[in-house]
Order: structure tokens, then sequence, then C-alpha cells
């Protein structure tokens, strides 16, 4: 009897052995089928699959993180929040979470009050110093980290120099990343011709970087140096003509820097939503209300109309093109 009991636990243990097997098979696969649409940007169905993932599962994590970075394409940067908190739960040393979080709670900030600023602001900083610290060969986010030691009050946490210590240990590892950063700082004090020399140093040194295009059109924008801006823009297309974000930025600036580029920012804004846009890149509303304040400047009031409410089939909760519609009834 005892021998029988024996091999039938035994046939058990393989039998559950098996099945363990079989299931760590299927959920690689569905993981993996969950990155492949992903990539494809079918974001709605790659969602689903993420979210199958329980916590106990090895692919919780990314997988939360994966649903962040897609409630942040369709600009949902609260639940972006909460999926990569869910994330940073399970695992706080991976700096791709830290530097999502960075990107949701900026967007966020931006649009809180002073006091939710200021509250949420140390959290930011926390994130930021951390996926530095995790990945110290990332040169973008020590960017952002100055950018907010320039801005921020002493007691958040910020300082000019806090900023530059940081800018001399980028330079020791990236010149062209050096003189951006140090042409951050002079930007950030609106001393506008150091920050222009510096973002030029940088653009010499790497000229097939698209970033050190989009630092040196800014210090042009802050002046309201719209040509040189422009031809900046205008450039960096030419050079990087799969870039698609360069298309939306040029078509915004257009849409404020008056009529002469008003003709190549309804080009640039064409470009980017295409004949068939992806309708869940939140982002195509945004080209369609760059259309829209271009035809109004322009006087077109039926077609800038047409613009607006494009933008709104978009995303319903594009309160720029609200208000732009409100204003013109």
């Amino acid at each position: 009897m005892g021998n029988i009991l024996t091999l039938l636990e035994m046939r058990l243990v393989v039998l559950l052995a098996a099945l363990f097997t079989y299931a760590s098979i299927c959920f690689a696969q569905n993981f993996n089928h969950a990155l492949t649409l992903y990539s494809q940007k079918d974001y709605d169905e790659a969602y689903k699959v993420f979210n199958a993932f329980a916590k106990d599962n090895k692919h919780y994590a990314e997988s939360r993180y994966h649903m962040g970075l897609i409630s942040m394409h369709k600009q949902d940067f609260i639940k972006a929040e909460e999926y990569l908190k869910q994330a940073l739960s399970v695992n706080t040393e991976v700096a791709k979470y830290h530097v999502a979080m960075v990107n949701a709670l900026g967007n966020i900030i931006t649009k809180a009050n002073k006091f939710s600023q200021a509250t949420m602001a140390p959290t930011l900083r926390k994130h930021m110093e951390e996926a530095i610290r995790l990945n110290p060969m990332d040169m973008n986010t020590p960017l952002m980290l100055i950018g907010y030691y320039m801005q921020a009050p002493g007691f958040m946490g910020g300082g000019s120099d806090k900023a530059i210590a940081l800018a001399n240990s980028i330079m020791k590892r990236s010149k062209a990343d050096g003189y951006r950063a140090i042409g951050l700082i002079a930007h950030a004090e609106e001393k506008y011709s150091d920050a222009e020399s510096n973002y030029k140093k940088a653009l010499n040194i790497s000229p097939d970087s698209v970033k050190y295009h989009y630092s040196l059109a800014s210090v042009y924008q802050s002046q309201s140096k719209f040509d040189e801006a422009m031809d900046v823009y205008e450039k960096a297309i030419e050079r990087f003509p799969t870039n698609r974000n360069l298309l939306l930025v040029a078509g915004r600036m257009a849409s404020f820097s008056g009529e002469k580029h008003s003709e190549n920012g309804v080009k640039y804004l064409n470009s980017y939503i295409g004949e068939n846009p992806d309708m869940a890149d939140k982002n195509i509303g945004e080209a369609y209300y760059y259309l829209g304040m271009i035809e109004k400047n322009r006087g077109n009031k039926t077609l800038a109309r047409k613009h607006f409410n494009s933008a709104l089939k978009v995303n319903p909760d594009h309160t720029r093109s609200q208000q732009a519609l409100k204003e013109m009834s």
C-alpha cells in the first residue's frame, strides 16, 4: 500500500510540475504577445493582456510599467501614476520606472494648483535622483533635475549650486551633454547669449542627436526669435525625417509666431496627422488644436472651428479647444 501511495504521490508531483511549467510558458508567451502589441501601437489590446497579470506573477511590475506608458500615451497621467506606483511597489531598483514616474508627475504638476505643486515637487525630485543613481549613463534625466534645481526654492531642494555641480559631473561623462546642461542653467537665468553659445557647442559636437536641436530652438523661442527657431526645426526635420515629434513642435511654434510661419505650420501639422492618424495618440488632438489656432489667427473662423472640433473628437477633454470654440461663439 505504501508503495502505491508513493507512486501516486510521485505522479502527482510530476503532473503539478508539468502544469506549473506549462502555465509559466503560457504567461511568458502572453507577456511577449503584449509587448508585440505595444510595439505595434495596438495599445488597447496590449493593455488588456498586461492587465491580466496578477501581483504574484513575475511579469506584474513590467506589465504595470507598460500600462503606465499606455496611460501616458492617452494623456491619463493620474492613472499612469497609479500603475507606476504598482510597478515600483514590486521593484524600486529599476531606473525606467522612476523615469516614467517623473514624466507622469511632471504632467500632473503642470496642471495642479500652487499648493499641490509644492507638495508633489519633492516626490518628483526623489524619482529623478533615483533614476540617475540607477542609470548614471542616462543624460536626459539629469537635465530635468537641473531644471528642477534652477526653478525650485531652497526649502524644496532647489539651488543653482546643485545645478552647477550636476552640470560639471555631466561634462565629465559627455562634453555635448555637459554644454547642454550649462546652457540650460544660463537659459534658466535668462542669459540667452550664453545659453545659445553652449547649445551650439553641444550641437557641433553631436549634430546627429535631435535633443540638441530642440535646446537651440528653445532658446530662440524664449526670445521670440521665431525665424531662427524655425530654421533650426526645418534643418532638424530634414535631418531626422522619421521623427514625428519635430513636426508637432514646429507646428506648435507656428501657431503663435505669426503669419510668416503659418504655411510651414500647416504643412508640418498635416504631416504629423497623416492620412491614417492613430486616434489613440492624443497628440493628434494637439495637432488639430494648433491647426485651429493658425486658422483663427488668419481669420479663417470656419476652418478653425473645424480643427477645434476635430481635436475634441480625438480628445473630448481637450480644454483649450473647448475654450477656443467658446471664445469664437
